[in-house]
């Protein structure tokens, strides 16, 4: 694979492309695994950050205190493969 493009389909993202070169292997790799650990753990965290919500449809699902509990769950060393996770980006 030598990379792919993320295509703005709506009127506001107005038909914009945006090309993404190919990671390497190696990297893919390691967002693979830490990924599995996130999905076999069953460690999902939600942001902390509200704004990260705003256009969320599933934002009521999460509850009230969904932000300030996720740096709570962020602490757990069971976060970890999350974190990292979260890094790859």
């Amino acid at each position: 694979m030598r990379g792919g493009v993320y295509y703005f389909s709506s009127h506001k993202g107005r038909g914009e492309r945006v090309r993404i070169e190919a990671p390497a292997l190696a990297s893919v790799g390691a967002v693979l695994a830490d990924l599995r650990e996130v999905i076999t753990s069953g460690h999902f965290t939600r942001t902390g950050d509200e704004d990260d919500c705003r256009y969320c449809d599933f934002v009521a699902a999460c509850g009230g205190r969904a932000n300030a509990q996720a740096d709570t769950k962020l602490a757990d060393a069971k976060g970890d493969a999350f974190k990292r996770l979260a890094n790859h980006a």
